[in-house]
């Protein structure tokens, strides 16, 4: 609700948000006029903006990166003057600086780095601006490959019952979708306003625009164009069969090597996601200690760094990544109303869900008391009362608590593991449940629409078969039940085929009447775009709809072959990136932890008396370093910080990996997405308790030897 409406003040009037593309337009034309750009022109910023139909002149976008480029320049400028001022004058002084500048400008490449940054910051803003055509035409083009070759078949389909441009167009835009299905009906438009005389040539410019992108489509209206000259019908289904298969055989070469470009970035994706955190949790600790940096050992720098920082940015590499994948199929989204009684089913689930999470965390009390190092078993174990040992814990650099400190930290693991575990399995465990009962109808009912749509085209390919035969629209809707019993799409028909016979209603309320349509509620939009064709293909009469169907039946055996090839290269991109976030990451971070351990426990191990000597201190005075107090730096840092940021950070990176191979493969498959994450996180938290737990006691059965 309005926010003006609930005060009781008058509502004002809303400005609509420009998009992306018209802010740059307006940029670029304003540039135009005030620094106007007369030299070369890329002839490839020329195509990109003839593809993309920007109401822009080439020479604009090139002003607008060169105003771009001087904004940038004069951010760097203030930004190389701030990172001089906080690394240089404010280490060392404006006076030192100014005694030997030559020195300074000479030996120290991080001051040549600071002063080039107006120079970097110019160049990524000019040449952002100057790529910004050509990158979202690329990638517009990219994204509408299948629609496109969807949109072909349609007029592919068309052109075969009736040979006619104008018919074909209006038959292929009406069902297609996407930029392709957008110019052909700009086409029509262009024609009924007079601009066009003929559609040939709206389908020559339409051709022109692809062609700098496709060859394959380009060829391929060229051909259908080509169709109408032969007289045979024979003949002319040859041409359109061969454009069309020229099509589909590009589009798949395509999507093929767009998906094979998808490998690497996956990789450094585990990279970021796991290898440099992997790196981090151990240099760090260690950096700490020798440097003495207290900022490095905050438990709030450690857990801000490691647990949002870096999370972040394997995410937004992640969205990079999937936003390269090729549009092909995503599952169709199933509604709340869609499944009876769901409210119900997701408040049951939250309380199973909290009932669970509160099992665990109680056995992990449990657990932690018998086998984890308490307060009370160390008291117990040194003869004094856990008072006193709070009080040593809580006062570790005072004088007379120095040694029994160092004790207590050499010979007691006070880590509280066992809860620790248990808050991220419990959590994990929670979600689990949750996501299993409250989406499992859904999935369900998702399956059941997905196999519909694999089912169609079978469906269909009998339905041409009996209207060919001469059997009306009825009874041949009752022989696909009749020869696929035992499937969804023969039972869809048979109410298709009931409504038409009983209540005499035409094919097309029997299918999306809100009221009698069996598709309506159905939220799939490929079952509603496929019964869109075959309810056009039916009023055209019998046997222009026998021809009909079975174009349509070979199409989508076509984009069906398309999709299987997709979904293999796409599939083993996904299971190696689904391994690593349930498997391979909890493991090998939990492993750190031990390894972290040893480390530290071997540097508060060593014996630095030697390097706090009169001696010592002289000689780190005379080279300017700070000699390393690794005890007072260990103690600021506990170990459960690190087993606790080590667990969020596991939980974070199995769920981005979950999402990442999820959406990969499927596309916005929330259901999917839901399902998948509940049994990853679980799997990830016990995995990550189980390595890092026993990796420990292997560290110190190791050591007591």
């Amino acid at each position: 609700m309005d926010l003006a409406r609930l005060l009781g003040l008058k509502p004002k009037e809303q400005k609509e948000k420009k998009s992306s593309s018209q802010q740059f337009i307006e940029f670029c034309e304003q540039a135009a006029k005030k620094y106007p750009y007369t030299g070369k022109v890329d002839p490839e910023v020329a195509h990109a903006l003839d593809y993309l139909e920007w109401p822009l002149d080439p020479r604009a976008v090139y002003s607008g990166a060169r105003l771009a480029g001087l904004y940038a320049a004069a951010a760097g400028f203030f930004v190389s003057l701030m990172l001089i001022y906080v690394f240089f004058i404010n280490v060392y002084g404006l006076d030192i600086i100014l005694q030997d500048p030559m020195d300074l400008i000479l030996t120290n490449y991080l001051f040549w780095f600071f002063l080039s940054l107006p120079l970097i910051f110019w160049a990524a803003g000019y040449y952002s601006v100057l790529n910004m055509p050509v990158s979202e035409a690329k990638k517009r083009f990219q994204h509408d490959l299948f629609p496109a070759l969807r949109t072909l078949g349609y007029f592919v389909m068309s052109m075969k019952l009736v040979p006619n441009l104008e018919h074909g167009i209006k038959f292929a835009t009406e069902h297609g979708h996407g930029v392709f299905a957008e110019k052909l009906s700009k086409i029509l438009w262009n024609l009924q306003i007079g601009v066009l005389r003929t559609a040939e040539e709206g389908l020559d410019r339409v051709a022109y625009q692809f062609g700098h992108y496709s060859g394959e489509f380009k060829h391929a209206l060229m051909r259908i164009r080509s169709s109408l000259l032969e007289a045979e019908d024979a003949k002319r289904y040859v041409i359109l069969d061969s454009a069309l298969r020229e099509a589909k055989q590009g589009v798949k070469e395509r999507l093929m090597d767009m998906a094979s470009k998808l490998y690497m970035p996956s990789v450094q994706l585990f990279y970021v996601g796991v290898f440099l955190p992997l790196l981090l949790f151990i240099l760090v600790p260690i950096g700490a200690a020798f440097s003495n940096n207290s900022v490095l050992s905050n438990p709030l720098v450690i857990f801000g760094t490691y647990d949002v920082a870096m999370p972040l940015l394997a995410f937004f590499f992640a969205r990079y990544i999937i936003s390269q994948r090729p549009d092909v199929y995503e599952p169709p989204e199933i509604p709340d109303d869609y499944v009876k009684n769901y409210d119900k089913i997701r408040k049951k689930a939250i309380v199973f869900a909290v009932g669970v999470a509160l099992f665990i965390l109680a056995m992990g009390y449990v657990f932690h008391v018998l086998f984890d190092t308490t307060v009370a078993t160390v008291a117990q174990q040194m003869g004094r009362t856990p008072e006193e040992i709070e009080e040593i814990l809580a006062h570790p650099d005072e004088p007379k608590y120095q040694y029994l400190y160092q004790t207590i930290v050499q010979n007691y693991d006070m880590t509280p593991y066992m809860l620790i575990y248990s808050v991220f399995i419990a959590i994990s465990a929670a979600l689990f449940v949750y996501f299993r009962m409250a989406y499992s109808e859904k999935q369900k009912r998702q399956k059941e629409i997905m196999q519909m749509e694999d089912e169609f085209k079978d469906a269909v390919y009998v339905l041409a078969s009996r209207m060919g035969e001469g059997k009306p629209l009825e009874s041949a809707l009752t022989a696909v039940s009749e020869n696929m019993p035992e499937t969804r799409i023969a039972k869809l028909f048979n109410r298709i085929a009931y409504n038409v016979r009983v209540l005499g209603i035409t094919i097309g309320d029997a299918v999306f009447s809100p009221i009698f349509g069996v598709l309506f509620r159905i939220p799939s939009k490929r079952l509603h775009t496929a019964f869109e064709v075959l309810v056009s293909a039916v009023s055209l009469g019998t046997e222009l709809a026998a021809k009909a169907l079975v174009v349509l039946s070979e199409q989508l055996r076509d984009e069906e072959d398309v999709l299987k090839s997709l979904r293999s290269k796409l599939g083993e991109i996904s299971g190696m990136m689904m391994v690593m976030g349930m498997f391979v990451a909890p493991a090998v971070l939990g492993i750190t932890i031990a390894l972290e351990k040893v480390v530290m426990g071997s540097l508060q191990g060593l014996d630095f008396s030697q390097l706090q000597g009169p001696q010592s201190q002289e000689v780190a005075q005379q080279l300017n370093i700070q000699m390393p107090k690794i005890s007072s730096t260990v103690h600021t840092t506990p170990q459960w910080v690190y087993l606790a940021s080590v667990g969020v950070y596991v939980l974070e990176i199995a769920a981005l990996l979950t999402y990442f191979s999820v959406y990969l493969l499927n596309g916005r498959d929330r259901i999917g997405l839901v399902t998948k994450l509940g049994w990853a996180l679980l799997v990830a938290a016990v995995i990550y308790a189980v390595a890092s737990y026993a990796s420990i006691l292997a560290v110190s059965a190791v050591g007591a030897l």
